[in-house]
This record gives structure tokens, C-alpha cells and sequence, in this order.
């Protein structure tokens, strides 16, 4: 297979079958699975041509694996489509708490620009079904760009994943009508993990996921986490018309801000630094019976509108890290800054103290706007229940309008508590 990708034509077929991809092919010498070029498609006969990743396969078939590609993305291998197969993973090898197991992928691809690929099946993966990277070695800059991945389908079988997709470094990525079962240990990000590596030169910005599910998932639904203030590009990264169901957290969202943690002490007004800060839109989503709905951290001009949340454990959360997550990340406090939740409607969410016992739990935001929103039944009908829980943290809310609150039966609580300790509360109107 590897000889006939080579040599061959720009089109490669695969008939109804099962393919034994190994680990080394004596005719070419290629290791780690097959080895992809430029101008190449791949397509088969949909869930019936599989391409099955060998016992000691590191990955079932790569673009620029290990230390290939260059930083510059006009070297990117370009113009390969991957449709219609199924890429089967080899079965479990071992904890993903051992390194090496989590780093064993289906699809690795590195540097590649004009990407598309569409109406495939990643089943039992162990590491990621597909992972889009910037090399498979510690340090090495890559760059991807103008990569769809379309009417594609990931599940993990036993949810002893890693990741559905990985994006450590991306620019127009498209994740589009995509379904994730299954998927993700407990520990492990998520369905779908935008989490560049510590390093300054990585680029994330530009990324849409639209009309995708997450069910029975652990993790997140998507995970986006920013550890780093980049020298390069981030955000303007949308998820819309997507639904989650059954995950630990429908969308995890944690962002370290962009200015000099010097300024950030002494101006929490976060003054600008010269570009745009980072930006995440979730909206037109629908979030039930998760753990978390979703969790907004840190982060700049974020939104999240006309989402629908219902019958999850906790309620939203929105603002900055609490003294335990920043221990935990080595992170200083983090602020939101300028994030805008409207129109959203929470039912029948809020009973954990993970949200304070609130359908929306907010911390640490500055110019926060929550307008003509809808909550109804949150809480835990307790005392300390309530639709909006104002938490800790300096909080400046520029508006608060139009917001509605329903109880009744058991979950009637209060509309919205004020928690005093460590609080600092201003309200614009």
C-alpha cells in the first residue's frame, strides 16, 4: 500500500475489505503506518473499506510524522482528500496514564494545508482518532491550514480515548455535521481538543464547528484551553448549532489573557495590548443532562447566546479561575473580560455546587452584559438555590435587563444570590 501511494496515481481506491496496516512494510521501509504526500485522495467503500492500525502501529497513516515538514506553511504537503473509509483502531494496549498509550493515533497529520476530509469512521482509537499537529517531537514549530473535516464519525467504543480530534496548531479548520460517541476517558480533554502546546509560536485562530454531537462522552465536549499568551494569532473560534448529551462537560473553555501578567495585576481593566484578545462564540446550541453545561473561564469579548440548557447537574459557569484552578494550572487569577451571554435558557439545571447551587454561576468578570435571558426551575430548591449565583471575585456586570426567572414545585428558589465573601459587585443598569 505504501509502494502504490508512492508511485501511483493521484487517486488511491480501497474496495470493501479489511486492511492490515503494520508497522513496518519490508518493500519501502516506512515505519509508524502508512505515509501520506501532496495531491493525493484516498476513498473507499464508506464503514466496509477499514483500514485496521497494527498491534505496535504508532499511527495508522501520517502527513509529515515525527520530525517532518518545515515551519513555513508554503512547505505544507497540500490538496489531500480522505473520504468515505473507516480508520479501526488495534484495541486496548494499556492505561492512557502511561504517555505513550495516549500518543497512539489513527489520522496524524502535521504541516498540511487544503485539507479535506469527509464521511469517514474513526472507531476504538487509543491515543486520538485524528490529530492535527505540530509534529509528533517536543519544540518543533508546524503549521496547518484551510483543513474541513465534514459527515465524519468518531467512537471510541469503551470511552478509554484520548481525543476524538486534537488541534495543537490550526488556521481555518472546519468541524462540520460530525458525530462523537463514546468517546474520551474521564480525565482526558474531550470529543474535540483545542489545546496548542506551551510554546509561543503555535497559531489557533479561525476554527468552526457547526451542527456536531457529543454523546456519552468523557471530558468535554470540546475543550479549549489557551495555557499561553501567544506571540502569534488566536480566537475567533465559533461553535454553533451543535448538541451535547450525557458528557461530563458539554464545552470547557479556559483562556490565559494576552497582556503581561505584570499588567493584568495592576490593571484588571485589561488595557489593550495591541491586538485582539481571544474570542469563543458558543451559540444556537443545545446542552442536556450533562455534569457542567458549559464553562467559560478567562478569556476576552467571549459570547454565548441562544443556547438551550437542560436537566444538567451544575449550571453554567462564567468568569475567571478559582483559587483551585489556578493552583491546579499554575495560573494566575484570571478575569473574563467583556463576555456577553444573551438569550440563553437554562431549565431544571443548577442542583451541584459546582455552579453554587445556581443555573448560572458567575466569578471574576469584568464588563459582563447578561441580557434577556431564561431560568427556570434552576437550583437545588434549597436555600442557597437560585437562578444567577454572583460568586467571588471582582464582578462588574454592565447590564443585567430583561433576564427572566421561573420556580415551582420543589425547585422554586431565588432568583438571584449575591455571595459576600470575597465579592466585589458593581452593576452598570
Amino acid at each position: 500500500m505504501q509502494r502504490a501511494i508512492d508511485k501511483g496515481g493521484p487517486r488511491l481506491f480501497f474496495p470493501a475489505g479489511h486492511y492490515l496496516i503494520s508497522d513496518a512494510d519490508e518493500l519501502s521501509g516506512a515505519t509508524g503506518g502508512l505515509l501520506l504526500r501532496g495531491d493525493l485522495e484516498l476513498s473507499g467503500e464508506g464503514d466496509r473499506s477499514i483500514l485496521k492500525q497494527g498491534a505496535t502501529t504508532n499511527y495508522l497513516a501520517s502527513a509529515n510524522r515525527y520530525d517532518g515538514g518545515t515551519r513555513n506553511p508554503s512547505d505544507n504537503l497540500k490538496n489531500i482528500v480522505i473520504r468515505d473509509l473507516q480508520f479501526q483502531g488495534p484495541g486496548r494496549r494499556g492505561s492512557l496514564k502511561t504517555p505513550k498509550h495516549e500518543h497512539v493515533h489513527l489520522l496524524n497529520l502535521n504541516a498540511v494545508s487544503q485539507v479535506r476530509i469527509e464521511n469517514c469512521l474513526f472507531s476504538g482509537f487509543q491515543g486520538d482518532g485524528l490529530y492535527l499537529g505540530s509534529g509528533n517531537a517536543d519544540g518543533l514549530e508546524r503549521h496547518n491550514q484551510d483543513v474541513a473535516i465534514t459527515r465524519c464519525r468518531f467512537n471510541g467504543i469503551d470511552r478509554m480515548n484520548r481525543n476524538g480530534i486534537s488541534i495543537i496548531d490550526g488556521e481555518r479548520i472546519l468541524i462540520e455535521d460530525c458525530l462523537f460517541e463514546n468517546c474520551t476517558a474521564d480525565e482526558m480533554p474531550g470529543c474535540i481538543d483545542i489545546e496548542p502546546d506551551e510554546a509561543l509560536f503555535h497559531v489557533v485562530k479561525d476554527i468552526r464547528i457547526s451542527r456536531c454531537q457529543g454523546i456519552n462522552c468523557g471530558g468535554a465536549g470540546v475543550q479549549i484551553l489557551k495555557k499561553q499568551p501567544f506571540a502569534t494569532s488566536w480566537g475567533r473560534i465559533e461553535i454553533s448549532a451543535c448538541s451535547f448529551a450525557e458528557c461530563v462537560n458539554g464545552i470547557y473553555s479556559k483562556m490565559l489573557h494576552s497582556d503581561s501578567r505584570a499588567e493584568r495585576k495592576e490593571d484588571k481593566e485589561a488595557k489593550a495590548d495591541g491586538g485582539a484578545g481571544p474570542t469563543v462564540r458558543v451559540r444556537q446550541s443545545t446542552f442536556t443532562n450533562c455534569r457542567i453545561p458549559f464553562q467559560i473561564i478567562g478569556g476576552r469579548d467571549c459570547e454565548a447566546s441562544d443556547n438551550l440548557v437542560s436537566d444538567c447537574g451544575a449550571g453554567v459557569v462564567l468568569g475567571g479561575t478559582t483559587a483551585m484552578q489556578a493552583a491546579e494550572g499554575g495560573y494566575d487569577d484570571e478575569y473574563a473580560m467583556g463576555l456577553r451571554f444573551v438569550r440563553n435558557r437554562i431549565y431544571r439545571s443548577g442542583a451541584s455546587e459546582a455552579s453554587q447551587f445556581a443555573g448560572c454561576m458567575v466569578s471574576k468578570n469584568l464588563h459582563l452584559q447578561m441580557n434577556d435571558n431564561m431560568f427556570v426551575d434552576c437550583g437545588d430548591g434549597q436555600e442557597k438555590g437560585s437562578g444567577v449565583a454572583f460568586f467571588a471575585g471582582d464582578v462588574r456586570v454592565d447590564a443585567f435587563k430583561r433576564n427572566t426567572f421561573v420556580g415551582s414545585g420543589a425547585r422554586k428558589t431565588a432568583a438571584v444570590t449575591v455571595w459576600t465573601g470575597g465579592l466585589k459587585w458593581t452593576c452598570g443598569h
